[in-house]
């Protein structure tokens, strides 16, 4: 006689009810187009820091260089107003790329503020490692899946 296969439909499941510091919380597994936003935001965020920390390199060298006689308020001017923009778009992206998080996490409230609370608490690294825990599976915070 053949062995019994048992199978068990829990791993099919796309959301999971988790208890998180004592409030329920329904998980939703990471999906492909998920998997790319993270990727292109998580993209972004980083070239944005990069150009950030070039500007700032760049208005300390001004500064620098400029230390005997009066700076050039022209080039300091252009270059507060690259960071500035610079700063805008790394936020936006920030937000663009919590928002990807956020969406994977129903708290029960109509506003979700425990969900934002508990990105506020954990952030990305902290929900993407509740995920894993979830669905026994590995996402790196690009999007990833190992």
């Amino acid at each position: 006689m053949a062995q019994m296969l048992e199978i068990s439909t829990n791993n099919l499941k796309k959301w999971r009810e988790v208890k998180i510091d004592g409030h329920i919380f329904k998980v939703r597994e990471v999906g492909a187009g998920d998997q790319l936003d993270m990727s292109r935001f998580g993209a972004e965020v980083i070239r944005h820091g990069k150009k950030a920390t070039n500007l700032k390199s760049k208005m300390k060298a001004l500064e620098k260089l400029d230390a005997d006689k009066e700076a050039d308020s022209a080039k300091i001017t252009k270059i507060m107003d690259d960071m500035n923009n610079t700063m805008d778009n790394l936020n936006k992206a920030q937000d663009q790329l919590n928002s990807v998080y956020l969406k994977m996490f129903d708290d029960g409230t109509n506003d979700q503020h425990l969900t934002q609370q508990l990105l506020d608490k954990v952030g990305t690294d902290g929900l993407v490692a509740i995920i894993n825990q979830v669905f026994n599976q590995e996402i790196t915070n690009d999007g990833e899946q190992n």
